[in-house]
Order: C-alpha cells, then sequence, then structure tokens
C-alpha cells in the first residue's frame, strides 16, 4: 500500500518574521497613500474655499466699483471736486455708488448708497451707508453693521489692496499721498485695481490665494 506522507510542521520562525515584515511594509506603504490622498484633498479644498472668497470679493466690489459716480452728477448740481471717493488709502476705500438698475434718471428713484471697505484684526470688512437727502453735499445715514468681505488677510503679506488710476494717458497712480495735498487728485480717480491675497484654512491644511482685478468707474472716465 502507497502512504502519503505530509508535512506538518508548520511555518518557521524565519518564515514567520518574513510574513510580518511584508505586511507592516504593505501596511505602511497604505497607510501612506492614504495619508497623501488626505493632505492632497484637504489642500484642494483649502484652496477652492480660498479662491471662491477671493471670487466673491472680487465680483462684489468689481460691481460697486463700476457703479461708482460722483456727488455732483448724481445730485445734477454741477459742483466740480466732489467726486465718487471721500477715502482713498491702500488698505481702505470710501466711494459713493449710484444702484439704479433700471437706468432711471429720476435721483429720487435711485438707490444712493456710501459704500466703505477697511482693514479689521486682519480681516477686510465692509459697512454701508444710505443716503437721506437728493441734493448735494449728500447726507447719509447710520453705517451698517459690518460684514466680512475676506475673513483672512494673509499676515505675510503687506502690500496694497487698492490702487488708483487717473484717467489720463500715462493711467497716474493717484497715491494717498496726493490726495492730501488736493482734492482735485481724489476726483479724478477714474479706475481701481483690486488686489487681495487671502488664506484659508481646512482641518490642517493652510493655503494663500491671490486674486486681482481692474474696476473702470464708467460714470467718470474711460481710463483702461
Amino acid at each position: 500500500m502507497k502512504t502519503d506522507w505530509q508535512d506538518d510542521r508548520g511555518l518557521s520562525l524565519t518564515e514567520l518574521m518574513v510574513v510580518v515584515v511584508l505586511l507592516g511594509v504593505i501596511i505602511g506603504a497604505a497607510w501612506s497613500v492614504m495619508f497623501a490622498v488626505e493632505v492632497m484633498s484637504d489642500t484642494l479644498t483649502a484652496r477652492a474655499v480660498a479662491t471662491d472668497e477671493a471670487q466673491v470679493f472680487l465680483d462684489t466690489i468689481g460691481k460697486e466699483l463700476r457703479q461708482a459716480n460722483s456727488q455732483e452728477a448724481i445730485t445734477a448740481t454741477g459742483v466740480v471736486g466732489a467726486g465718487a471717493f471721500s477715502d482713498v488709502q491702500t488698505r481702505t476705500v470710501t466711494f459713493v455708488v449710484d444702484l439704479n438698475p433700471a437706468g432711471n434718471p429720476d435721483a429720487s428713484a435711485r438707490k444712493v448708497t456710501k459704500v466703505r471697505y477697511f482693514v479689521e484684526n486682519g480681516a477686510l470688512k465692509r459697512r454701508q451707508a444710505s443716503a437721506t437727502s437728493s441734493t448735494y453735499p449728500i447726507s447719509w445715514g447710520t453705517e451698517s453693521v459690518a460684514t466680512t468681505a475676506i475673513a483672512q488677510i494673509d499676515p505675510s503679506w503687506s502690500g496694497s489692496i487698492f490702487t488708483y488710476y487717473s484717467n489720463n494717458a500715462a493711467q497716474t497712480v493717484i497715491t494717498p499721498a496726493a490726495v492730501a495735498s488736493g482734492a482735485s487728485h481724489i476726483a479724478s480717480i477714474t479706475a481701481v485695481d483690486v488686489l487681495i491675497v487671502n488664506r484659508a484654512t481646512w482641518r490642517s491644511r493652510v493655503v494663500t490665494s491671490a486674486a486681482e482685478i481692474v474696476a473702470r468707474i464708467r460714470a467718470i472716465g474711460s481710463a483702461f
């Protein structure tokens, strides 16, 4: 009779050690891949948050600046020099917006608003006030509660958010110092470059985004 002999000795210690090492390598590689995917996902999410926030802000202020108008034009008094802007700084701007979507020339039908953007505690905030009169100089109501346009400006960036240009062939930059020297400078502003460098955090990932627009004040000049 033929007998089949079977080896029932099992795995040796060396073989077990090899299996354990291989399992460790496989698990470690799988963990590394999962961690890398998670980091990439968090980074992309943070970048999307930062980009979306900047785009919403630029869309809003771009529309407002394009609809800005001088106080003398709004009130039809012919007063020269009032301009659309009342405060121009590198990180602060205040201007008058003539919100009249239907294009109605009747001043009483317009929604005249003074808009102010400013930096506070590392964030870019926005306030507005509605006109309470229709004659120059316009009187304004109480400013609204501040809303947040950009939650966190990149703290390592100290550049200008707002750069102002006059309506001439050279497209001269109007500096806050020039504005301080005479009202004619602030009245000549016809375009504003808006640059924002913001930061967003998603879980452990921090991403910085930069976006920029140049808005031309349609009612005042033809620069850009």
